[in-house]
């Protein structure tokens, strides 16, 4: 079976090194097969090999993980049949058992699990399914907002009031849920709630808040194309 030839491009992502390398391509492009033929060049290279194990492989799903543990596999295995000589295929089809092939929560979980003790938590955790980890949400959103409602804290009274409908909260709920699941989106969630709260209790003439800035470049923008059609 003739080589697979790769494009240039293909052929960078695969021989690009020192540092960072960030690759974009469209869905059927041939990205796992380039990532394999990355690992496979690095892991049979021949100055400053790398086993197999020593590398941590992330996917975002369980499947593409065991699909690229099975094409990596296959790949070795395919070139331990043509070159039967070489012990490097060998030595790293035996480590593939053991490489970091996972899912980034599979990986955290497996290093957590690893240390334990140090991280004070029971060795036999687990990783909540999706739906387990709604239903706790939801556990947590009522006790919040129950104890909010029992001590009748007049912020909070004002919010619930102006988010509240006549015959439920879930409008407030609604929002409460997807505050949270911003705030979990960025790098540093408490940092950056404590910068919006900032913006609000910040004291400074009304024209220098972000939200006057704001206005004014749209007014701004407004007044321009009115400027433009006259």
């Amino acid at each position: 079976m003739a080589e697979r030839q790769w494009t240039p491009q293909q052929e960078q992502s695969i021989t690009a090194t020192g540092g960072t390398l960030l690759v974009s391509a469209a869905a059927g492009s041939g990205k796992t097969a380039v990532l394999v033929e990355r690992v496979i060049r690095l892991i049979t290279a021949e100055e400053n090999p790398v086993d197999v194990d020593r590398l941590l492989i992330v996917t975002f799903t369980r499947a593409a993980a065991a699909e690229m543990r099975q094409r990596l596999g296959a790949a070795l295995a395919k070139k331990a049949a043509e070159q039967p000589e070489n012990l490097t295929y060998q030595r790293q089809q035996m480590l593939l058992p053991q490489a970091q092939i996972s899912t980034i929560h599979g990986f955290c979980a497996a290093l957590l699990r690893e240390h334990a003790a140090r991280a004070g938590l029971p060795p036999h955790f687990r990783v909540a399914e999706e739906a387990e980890s709604i239903l706790l949400q939801e556990d947590a959103l009522d006790a919040v907002l129950e104890q909010s409602y029992t001590a009748k804290e007049p912020g909070f009274m004002a919010l619930a009031a102006q988010l509240s409908g006549k015959k439920n909260d879930e409008t407030l709920r609604q929002a409460v849920r997807q505050a949270y699941t911003f705030m979990q989106a960025q790098p540093f969630p408490e940092r950056w709630l404590s910068q919006q709260l900032e913006a609000y209790t910040a004291v400074c003439p009304a024209e220098k808040t972000r939200w006057m800035q704001a206005i004014s470049r749209e007014m701004a923008l407004t007044l321009d194309c009115c400027t433009v059609w006259e």
